[in-house]
């Protein structure tokens, strides 16, 4: 069996080499057939393929792909704007790249496409957005787990966060630690320990700590977020606000009320003079501490406030 499989391998081999010879007189698209091995074992989609030759016309891309490796039969056309590579062809296409001068820069250019798409991961995800991601999902886990020392320096924190967001956004806590870790270890070994990624990065890790109920650990992060965005950006930064709000929020999870109450309003003021009252940061702070407010005794509330903001801090009855 081992020798019927080297034989046949070597015999799928020759007819790649086969192939190939037929595109010595297009030396465009073998470096494109190279790019394309940096993709995952998943179909691609065209704008991701004309995204790696950015200064060139994607009409002479699409030529490359579709006359030459397309018709070839080196990369196959799923007729839905997406194309996928044999594991086999793959593996050849690789050996190539990486004996090749362009590996480097292929793998700066694919983690820079990837990193554009992990940025577009909203925090909050819904079933919709799950699934319009999910065809992406193994070609940017491809670019943090094989390439992660081509990842530039601005595009560290999405490459990570992006994934962590979306499976924290599913509650699969469990699968998105490892890349809020990593993403903070890569923002500090890279950017120093005094960069406002890794302020985020810091919270990130905390946010998932604290959507698991995970307090002692979240609350050390949270402050060395907002310790260092203070330093960095100054007392009155929006980010400031948004890390005295995650405090806030993390206090009034716990019943600490009176520690999380200064926090609230000193987000809330900040974020109103950055920027205006109605922006959404700023209702979400406000809507955050009457939230809070609304949980204290009816008796403090009457000492503390008229009796028509008590009144509308008091619970409604659902409707019938």
């Amino acid at each position: 069996k081992f020798h019927g499989e080297m034989t046949a391998e070597r015999g799928l081999k020759a007819a790649f080499n086969l192939s190939w010879e037929e595109l010595h007189s297009e030396p465009e698209a073998q470096i494109l057939a190279l790019y394309l091995s940096l993709f995952a074992l998943a179909p691609f989609p065209k704008g991701m393929i004309l995204d790696l030759f950015p200064d060139e016309d994607g009409d002479t891309v699409e030529e490359w792909l579709t006359d030459s490796l397309v018709h070839l039969s080196l990369v196959q056309d799923n007729r839905d704007g997406w194309y996928e590579i044999h594991p086999l062809l793959r593996r050849y296409f690789r050996d190539k790249l990486e004996a090749s001068p362009h590996a480097e820069p292929a793998k700066r250019r694919y983690c820079g496409i990837m990193a554009k798409k992990s940025a577009e991961m909203p925090q909050d995800t819904t079933v919709e957005i799950v699934e319009e991601f999910k065809p992406f999902l193994l070609h940017l886990q491809a670019s943090v787990g094989e390439y992660p020392q081509y990842i530039a320096d601005e595009d560290l924190l999405w490459s990570y966060t992006g994934l962590a967001w979306y499976y924290n956004g599913q509650g699969l806590y469990a699968i998105a630690e490892p890349y809020c870790q990593a993403c903070l270890t890569a923002t500090r070994t890279h950017l120093g320990d005094n960069h406002p990624h890794v302020a985020t990065s810091l919270n990130n890790l905390a946010y998932l700590y604290y959507s698991q109920g995970r307090y002692t650990e979240a609350e050390p992060l949270y402050l060395e977020a907002l310790d260092l965005r203070k330093q960095l950006l100054g007392d009155n930064h929006p980010d400031v606000a948004t890390s005295l709000n995650n405090l806030a929020a993390l206090y009034d999870s716990q019943g600490r009320y009176t520690e999380a109450e200064p926090l609230y309003l000193e987000a809330i003021n900040i974020a109103t003079q950055g920027l205006g009252e109605n922006h959404p940061h700023t209702q979400t702070f406000y809507q955050n501490y009457l939230r809070m407010l609304s949980q204290l005794p009816e008796a403090e509330l009457r000492q503390r406030f008229p009796d028509e903001v008590v009144e509308m801090l008091k619970p409604k009855p659902p409707h019938p």
